[in-house]
């Protein structure tokens, strides 16, 4: 056996000694506390009473606020899926709200028809906010 084949059979043996994890046995591949969650949140518009819609049509706002106060939009704003990623786990504040178009999305009118939720965030997590035109949204948290 060359040195160069021992030392491979070695750090392979090393590896599976140590079930294949980087930081140990307890603390799993990241160090606890660690930024790696994502909130996915889905959004849709229903038409209201007798069919009513925006007439220049309406985009979602959606905003996390974290622990400290501290608010965050997701990676494409204005969209129908808000991806917030690289979250610390626990517990956040999702406050949504549509913003009607005036003539064009190009122009928006400010926040209408808002709601909030405690949204409790460890590894990847789905939730839709779901508006009916003229109602308050609801948050929909997925099982």
């Amino acid at each position: 056996m060359t040195p160069r084949y021992a030392a491979l059979v070695a750090a392979g043996l090393l590896l599976v000694a140590c079930d294949g994890r980087i930081g140990g046995p307890d603390n799993g591949p990241y160090p606890p506390g660690a930024a790696t969650n994502t909130l996915t949140v889905q959004t849709r518009i229903s038409p209201g009473k007798h069919g009513s819609m925006f007439t220049e049509g309406a985009v979602p706002e959606i905003r996390l606020v974290d622990a400290d106060g501290r608010t965050m939009g997701p990676e494409h704003d204005h969209s129908d899926t808000g991806v917030f990623s690289g979250l610390a786990a626990g517990s956040y504040r999702l406050d949504a709200a549509l913003r009607p178009c005036d003539g064009n999305c190009g122009y928006l009118d400010g926040p209408t028809t808002p709601c909030s939720a405690t949204i409790r965030v460890v590894g990847d997590r789905v939730v839709d906010v779901a508006w009916r035109v003229g109602q308050r949204c609801r948050v929909l948290p997925r099982s």
